[in-house]
């Protein structure tokens, strides 16, 4: 277990001097050791914060996330199965690092790779997956660059499949945190079966055999010893790229993602990560903002009987907030574009949209509060005339 550290902490920013011999006032801001640090609430993909977020840097083992994700979708798209024998090529077997120690032919289903993906952070098996679904290693990572351009990872370039340094002289894999938390949300939200992977500390891919040594996965991933809720995510680690980890943590029903890259050690990345998990189970939370069927005001309705129509709520307007966000709370009433008289009572009319500054936090329907009609003839061409008059058409 951490000590204190392991506690949600505040660390002093800055002092800031309230003109000439006045008060020092102290303002204080969450912070982490390493260079590259965020926290996403999954569900929402809310950043609740964030440390040089759009920072390029290499991903190291992390590029391994858009492997396993992959592999996931084309289990679902019928492109492979399960049980695939997956056979490890002599270029595959070669390949160094962190290793199932495949050897050349040697073959395993596909779950099992994903195992010894998931868990040992193996390269031979990445590369022998990768030549398994897409024939070779190059065309699997143009599916992996065109998968990040989908998912909107606009600061991301893949030049293999397992995060290893490139060559001297080429270009290397570039990621920043924004782009593995958007990646590591899409794996764990649309594929949740990862993390009984991700999570398991130890298992058996080989027994031993007259040829072959025994040999077991260990997770390289400390933290979900350490940390309770934790079940995943993934750590990456090259001399270019520092230690990195993308975990993830549910507690009470609330599942976050944190990031920490280029951190010193492998240890500091595991208690950074836990920092930084504390600071977001300790002060956000989901908020009720505006209950179902309260009053949320008017949406104008220019050929109604009255021009204003009230709305109230569709249903609970909740919000993922820090707890000094609650009563900075704004709404927005979006009417919806086809809108117009006659409207009954309980038709959704627009959206009632939640704002902390201006990040969106939520966004419900919103309802008519009473019926309205359609204002006559007359009452209608006097607003258009006022209207255009006034410039408001």
């Amino acid at each position: 277990m951490f000590k204190r550290a392991c506690g949600f902490s505040l660390v002093l920013f800055m002092l800031i001097l309230l003109g000439s011999g006045g008060p020092v006032q102290a303002q204080l801001t969450f912070d982490i050791p390493a260079e590259i640090g965020l926290l996403m609430e999954a569900s929402t993909g809310r950043i609740l914060w964030a440390k040089n977020p759009d920072m390029q840097t290499e991903p190291a083992s992390l590029a391994k996330m858009m492997t396993m994700l992959l592999v996931y979708e084309a289990v679902e798209n019928g492109i492979a199965t399960w049980n695939d024998r997956v056979v490890a090529s002599r270029h595959a077997a070669s390949v160094g690092g962190s290793t199932a120690m495949l050897a050349p032919g040697e073959s395993f289903t596909l779950l099992q790779m994903l195992k010894a993906i998931a868990i040992q952070s193996a390269n031979d098996a990445t590369v022998a997956v990768a030549e398994h679904l897409a024939g070779n290693e190059p065309a699997f990572v143009a599916a992996m660059n065109a998968k990040a351009r989908e998912l909107g990872m606009t600061n991301t370039r893949y030049v293999n499949a397992a995060g290893l340094p490139a060559p001297a002289g080429a270009e290397p894999n570039l990621t920043t945190a924004r782009d593995v938390a958007i990646l590591a949300r899409e794996l764990i939200t649309r594929y949740p079966q990862v993390l009984e992977l991700t999570s398991t500390w130890q298992e058996t891919l080989r027994e031993a055999t007259a040829n072959r040594p025994r040999f077991d996965l260990i997770n390289t991933n400390r933290l979900i010893l350490r940390y309770p809720g934790a079940d995943g995510l993934k750590t990456g680690w090259t001399e270019a790229a520092g230690y990195n980890l993308v975990a993830t943590a549910q507690r009470n029903g609330v599942r976050l993602i944190s990031v920490v890259m280029r951190a010193d050690s492998d240890e500091a990345r595991v208690s950074q990560s836990a920092r930084i998990l504390d600071y977001g189970f300790n002060n956000f939370g989901w908020h009720v903002v505006l209950p179902k069927g309260q009053a949320a005001g008017s949406v104008r309705l220019p050929d109604g009987v009255q021009e204003q129509l009230p709305v109230r709520a569709g249903e609970d307007l909740r919000a993922f907030l820090h707890r000094a966000e609650v009563n900075r709370v704004t709404y927005q009433i979006i009417p919806r574009e086809d809108l117009a008289a006659p409207v009954a009572v309980d038709e959704v009319v627009g959206e009632i949209v939640a704002y902390v500054g201006d990040e969106e936090v939520g966004r419900v329907p919103a309802i008519a509060a009473a019926d309205m009609g359609r204002a006559n003839f007359l009452v209608r061409s006097f607003r258009w005339l006022r209207d255009v008059v006034s410039g408001r058409e």
